[in-house]
């Protein structure tokens, strides 16, 4: 069993409730990967606690679940006791059904995702089509009608907004730009070499022949200043 550092979500988000849009999108996204490995590797198993107390953050912000079988681990289980979490996080009884084998975690996991959103200060803010797509993403989550669900978390994380597709297209307008800006001093160098070089040309002999006068002489400089002294 690896053991692995790190800070429960809930105690993580009172001690730093300011949080990047990029951040937190991929929090979603890695919980949702996290379940979805989970139900791959036992057998199509639920987790069945998915709630801020089962979430471990590490030091570099990766999400991870926690064993819950573990003894070092046997606290989360009392947290999870209490009357508020379960009223919350835990999905009631009487709307369990035989064939919703995948219900409790996407309950869990749509309740972690509005616990996120209530109590984190995220910059920038969420555009309304982001909200749009999490309201959505949340509501099919919390569906009662089995038909209307999510067959499995992959599903749930091709709805998550991303914030890589916004800075993908500032990047590729800035390349654009970059390159546009390049050929157009390109332009205007070769346009001011073209004028230069006339110019140049120009008063060049007359330059050469004034140096020839003046320091070809045999004196040469003694000889100016001796004139001017006079």
């Amino acid at each position: 069993m690896d053991c692995v550092q790190g800070e429960l979500l809930i105690y993580r988000i009172k001690r730093c409730p300011e949080m990047e849009k990029s951040v937190l999108f991929s929090w979603m996204r890695q919980l949702a990967t996290q379940i979805e490995q989970y139900h791959r590797c036992r057998n199509n198993k639920c987790y069945r606690y998915i709630n801020p107390y089962s979430v471990l953050v590490t030091r570099d912000d990766k999400i991870l679940l926690l064993d819950l079988e573990a003894e070092s681990n046997a606290f989360v289980m009392k947290s999870m006791q209490k009357r508020a979490m379960r009223s919350h996080f835990v999905k009631p009884i009487v709307h369990i059904k035989e064939n919703s084998r995948i219900s409790l975690d996407l309950y869990g996991y749509s309740k972690t995702i509005q616990f996120l959103l209530a109590s984190t200060y995220v910059a920038p803010a969420l555009t309304c089509l982001e909200k749009r797509r999490l309201l959505k993403m949340i509501e099919k989550c919390l569906n009662e009608n089995s038909k209307k669900q999510y067959e499995d978390m992959k599903q749930v994380e091709k709805e998550l907004p991303y914030v890589k597709e916004v800075k993908e297209q500032k990047s590729r307008k800035g390349h654009m730009t970059g390159i546009a800006m390049l050929f157009l001093g390109f332009l205007l160098f070769v346009l001011l070499s073209v004028k230069t070089g006339h110019y140049f040309q120009e008063k060049e002999p007359l330059f050469l022949s004034t140096n020839e006068e003046n320091f070809e002489q045999e004196g040469g400089e003694e000889e100016l200043f001796q004139e001017k002294m006079e």
